[in-house]
């Protein structure tokens, strides 16, 4: 079982959460999908940038000692301290747009989608869950049912045997969400969830197929 990060933050509401606008469940709703979503990130830390290079810029403007005819630039710094979170803005959308039109197929690359993958035992036994070979896996694994454990370790494990991606995972609210760095090619793998590193007991051991 899986779902996919389909809605990310638009612009406006990383402008207005880099500007420090944003509050109560908006606010919450971000953050939460900032935690997860590895391209919001990126895009959050172009806006950071430029938001502080705007701000910069106006603060130098704001220091600099009044002539003694406005002139043009007198009347243009005027005009930008009146209206700058409006230019503000503007630049930025300006600057995020370009930047993304020309690092997109790049950013895609780097940065796949995540996908939540729901791992589930069934009378005991796993059943097999799927995930987008064009996707970083978000395991999330059930541990309610298990003894009481401040962390446990998991493994994806591929057809060969082989570890391709081992962690230790702290629960919260009886479930494990363990993201995994990479996509995986197509075929089959195994996720071993264990008990903490001084025990090495297994636990649960899930199927996983990459298609």
């Amino acid at each position: 079982m899986q779902a996919e990060f389909g809605e990310h933050a638009g612009e406006e509401e990383l402008e207005l959460y880099s500007m420090g606008r944003l509050e109560g469940a908006q606010l919450e709703a971000i953050e939460e999908h900032l935690l997860v979503c590895a391209s919001c990130q990126d895009r959050l830390e172009d806006t950071d940038i430029y938001v502080r290079a705007a701000r910069a810029a106006t603060t130098k403007l704001a220091a600099e000692p009044p002539q003694k005819s406005p002139g043009f630039l007198g009347r243009f710094r005027a005009f930008a301290l009146s209206y700058e979170p409006v230019l503000i803005t503007v630049a930025v959308a300006v600057v995020v747009i370009g930047v993304y039109w020309i690092a997109r197929p790049s950013q895609e690359r780097l940065n796949p989608p995540m996908a939540v993958v729901v791992l589930e035992t069934v009378r005991g036994e796993s059943t097999a869950a799927t995930v987008s070979r064009d996707s970083r896996p978000l395991l999330r694994i059930d541990v309610s049912e298990l003894a009481p454990s401040s962390s446990y370790r998991v493994e994806l494990v591929n057809a060969q045997g082989d570890t391709i991606w081992p962690t230790d995972a702290t629960p919260s609210g009886g479930k494990l969400s363990v993201p995994v760095g990479t996509t995986l090619a197509v075929g089959r793998y195994w996720v071993r969830l264990y008990s903490p590193a001084s025990d090495r007991t297994l636990l649960r051991e899930y199927e996983l197929r990459a298609e």
